[in-house]
């Protein structure tokens, strides 16, 4: 701790690009804060490091590191923090991986409490001319059988400053650590599978499907990770970020119970005689073979929920237990249950629940079975929150603001709280308080009506926009901002809500992207783009299409090309503030490869107009799948609202054929406990309770058909089912998307 009357600067964050040609100019942004006791402002250094000690130039000599460019905070308050970017060159001494770092006050011009804490290294860039391959992302079913056939997805990049492509190994691994198999000998880890990317442009990413098998030493849990560039043939900008750790399995032959959601009300009196409340818990068997578990549910202070067992009584004060139903693989059941908890003071409990509890069950993982679900205040308290803070989308600085506030009670007993409302440069809303002033900028204030317990009120707060600097800001409030009032929950007041520029400057933003469902490769096909200007001046910007394999839309800039597909652009649109334009932009839908592509817009996408939000101007909207292949999908089913176990039930299913070439497919339908429509497959029957199945004709692209299906309604249960259709449920098709074939209709009641 710094003790004293000073300030005390540290730099809290540093981010920048993911590579960059040497002595191109890149932007990094830092973060630095005031964490003293007095106000002040300090210069800001930003540096290449070939490793995590950043050193600034100073009076015995030059940097070893290599000086990047400078910027110098506004005035901080003791507590406030400011989000800088500097801009300058990547000169270095050599190709390679090096460390953005930031140092504030490097010249120790301004006396702090702490004088040695004002480094930082944040990301590291690779510098040069060449790729650099990493895995982003990997992911695989929950489970499979020893030694069966599964399909893992992997998300490969190219971060680097040149194109290329690489080969991309799968394994199952013991731990987070990917190794593969190399000159030094084979891998610790199982192999699983191998793929080739295609040529990857700087900043592209693909995702690839890697099918193996599942051979482990023994069953368990495993990590399911990848490697790209396993043999290190590639020349990289960073050769030692190739490996990435993604979802565990758990392969063999038995269940595996979780607990995957766990609810209930917002407050409870415990001490209440005879009173209690009702706990909903879904289980769910992620394994490969079916079961069913008991489920015990408990309040708990913290996140860690342990049962009772044979070590002693849990720490945790027990709520009630249930018995799930038998649970084919990948089944849930979502399970009620009473109860009235004593619990040892009034305050905040976790509701938490654990999935065989007892370890009665042998599954392929022992380590998942807890969860920590809603928090809930327990005794005879108010308890006032914020659920929702909205206003304009810009303003003037020092203009009148209107704000709406929801502040709700969701305690046991009444009471009323006054509001305040701020602006703020991130999330976190800080009030005034006696430590000393808010960092955040005051608008105004309000106080609610008596709320009884569990009433909501919504109150119009007013004031100005005065604020430190022109930008951007949160609209965030906060209830009992002095806790004046005694609650169940004391650390659940504040809530962000709308993010608003202030300043006198335009804003620009694509409210909507719409286009076709299908294009065949190098079609025309028009895009529909709505741009506005949310700000408080008139402007022109230029608005450009892509068409993106995810939903980030990268515009071409001066960094190089952009990694999406270029559609077309419209003419340099003028928007009064807080007018909008529905535009219609034209072009051919070439792509690297045929698959599905989001169809994207950026309004100002080369930042030549100074706004005041600067990071809202690109939007993904539909998916649109590019190819010659047909895609079916679901638009409709239906049924009567109730039917008797086993009596014949007619479902209505509307299939559509949304691709660009012709094709028929085989529907099945089905009566399920949730929307999630499962069908019979290689890994095993369906969770779901099969109903019939029926066959379209040969649908054109474009075309549609109504389809009957009927079949007997034999349900584990009585009760409430969803009735269901999958299109191609065997993925026998070779479809433009692979992901949209099934879809959930109306309730069906199934009666004894």
């Amino acid at each position: 701790m710094g003790i004293g009357r000073k300030p005390d600067f540290i730099v809290s964050a540093v981010t920048g690009p993911a590579s960059a040609l040497p002595g191109q100019q890149l932007t990094a942004s830092v973060t630095v804060c005031n964490q003293g006791t007095v106000g002040g402002s300090a210069p800001v250094e930003v540096y290449l490091s070939a490793d995590t000690t950043i050193t600034p130039n100073g009076p015995t000599g030059p940097s070893p590191d290599s000086f990047v460019g400078s910027a110098s905070s506004t005035y901080l308050s003791a507590g406030q923090c400011q989000t800088l970017t500097v801009q300058g060159s990547a000169y270095v001494p050599a190709d390679g991986a090096y460390y953005l770092g930031a140092v504030a006050d490097p010249q120790s011009s301004v006396a702090e409490l702490i004088e040695d804490n004002n480094t930082k290294a944040g990301t590291r860039l690779g510098i040069g001319n060449k790729p650099d391959f990493i895995v982003s992302a990997v992911t695989g079913p929950a489970s499979a059988p020893s030694g069966q056939q599964f399909t893992a997805s992997v998300t490969v990049c190219n971060q680097g400053t040149q194109g290329g492509s690489t080969s991309v190994e799968v394994y199952l691994s013991a731990d987070t650590t990917i190794t593969p198999s190399g000159p030094t000998g084979p891998s610790p880890d199982s192999y699983v599978g191998y793929v080739s990317s295609p040529y990857l442009n700087a900043g592209q990413c693909q995702t690839l499907a890697v099918q193996g098998s599942a051979y482990v030493p023994t069953e368990g849990g495993f990590y399911l990770g990848a490697v790209a560039d396993p043999q290190n043939s590639v020349a990289e900008l960073i050769e030692s970020n190739n490996t990435k750790a993604g979802t565990r399995m758990g392969i063999g032959n038995k269940p595996d119970f979780i607990v995957s959601a766990v609810t209930g009300p917002a407050s409870f009196v415990s001490s209440s005689p005879g009173q209690q409340f009702t706990a909903s818990v879904t289980v769910c068997n992620q394994g490969t073979q079916g079961g069913s578990t008991g489920v015990e549910v408990y309040l708990s202070a913290d996140t860690t929920i342990t049962p009772n067992g044979p070590m002693g009584p849990s720490p945790d004060s027990f709520v009630g237990s249930v018995y799930s139903q038998y649970l084919n693989p990948s089944q849930c059941q979502t399970l009620t249950l009473q109860g009235s908890p004593s619990v040892p003071t009034e305050g905040a409990y976790y509701l938490g629940a654990v999935a065989d509890p007892y370890s009665d069950v042998a599954e392929l993982l022992e380590d998942n079975n807890t969860r920590a679900g809603t928090r809930m205040g327990i005794g005879r308290k108010p308890d006032f929150i914020v659920s929702a803070v909205t206003g304009p989308a810009s303003a003037l600085p020092g203009q009148q603001l209107t704000a709406s506030v929801t502040v709700c009670n969701q305690g046991t007993v009444g009471g009323s709280a006054p509001v305040e409302v701020y602006l703020s440069a991130d999330t976190t809303i800080t009030p005034n308080g006696p430590t000393g002033p808010s960092p955040d900028s005051f608008v105004g204030s309000a106080s609610s009506t008596y709320l009884s317990a569990g009433q909501c009120q919504t109150l119009t707060v007013q004031g100005s926009a005065y604020v430190p600097a022109d930008g951007a800001y949160y609209l965030g409030a906060v209830a009992d901002p002095q806790s004046s009032v005694a609650e169940l929950i004391e650390d659940n007041n504040t809530k962000a809500g709308t993010r608003l520029g202030i300043g006198n400057k335009p804003d620009f933003v694509v409210s909507a992207v719409t286009g076709p469902a299908s294009a065949l490769p190098g079609q025309q096909l028009t895009a529909s783009v709505t741009v506005c200007n949310q700000g408080t001046q008139a402007g022109t910007t230029s608005v450009e299409v892509y068409l993106s394999a995810d939903t980030t839309i990268t515009p071409n800039g001066p960094t190089g090309p952009s990694p999406d597909s270029f559609l077309g652009s419209a003419a340099p649109q003028y928007l009064t503030a807080g007018q909008c334009k529905a535009l219609t932009v034209q072009g051919s839908a070439y792509v690297p490869a045929d698959g599905t592509y989001y169809l994207g817009a950026v309004v100002d996408g080369q930042n030549s107009l100074a706004e005041l939000i600067e990071d809202n101007n690109a939007k993904a909207g539909n998916r649109i799948g590019i190819g010659n292949k047909p895609d079916f999908f679901v638009s409709a089913v239906s049924s009567a609202s109730t039917v008797k176990q086993g009596q014949s039930l007619t479902a209505s299913v509307t299939v559509c054929n949304q691709g660009t070439q012709a094709g028929s497919t085989v529907v099945e339908v089905y009566l399920s406990a949730d929307t999630t429509i499962t069908p019979n497959g290689p890994m095993g029957p369906s969770p779901d309770a099969f109903l019939g199945y029926n066959s379209t004709a040969t649908l054109s692209a474009g075309q549609c058909q109504l389809l009957s299906v009927v079949g007997p309604a034999y349900v584990p249960n009585t009760g409430a089912y969803y009735v269901g259709a999958v299109v191609d449920p065997q993925n026998g098709m070779v479809e433009l998307f692979e992901d949209n074939n099934a879809r959930a209709g109306t309730l069906v009641t199934v009666t004894p």
